[in-house]
């Protein structure tokens, strides 16, 4: 999706709250949609990414945010001009 990839986006700026929330939201969409994507590539990416940056527990808190946006407020996240 678009909000995934603008979640690579911040994570290769270092904006990781952003991107490991951003991430949340789209596994949650995905699941709850019963999708699995074929590529995984920039998902596993984003995901080593994050690992490396955030410890266990703060990945499951942001990833917990993210998982209960709605979908304009992952938008308006997504696209907002300042980091969370």
């Amino acid at each position: 999706t678009a909000i995934a990839y603008l979640a690579c986006v911040y994570a290769r700026r270092d904006e990781i709250v952003r991107a490991a929330t951003l991430d949340g939201y789209v596994e949650a969409t995905l699941r709850k949609l019963k999708f699995l994507p074929e590529g995984k590539g920039a998902q596993e990416h984003l995901s080593k990414a994050l690992r490396g940056r955030l410890t266990p527990d703060e990945l499951a808190r942001l990833a917990a945010q993210g998982a209960v946006l709605t979908a304009d407020a992952a938008i308006a996240l997504a696209l907002t001009d300042t980091a969370v």
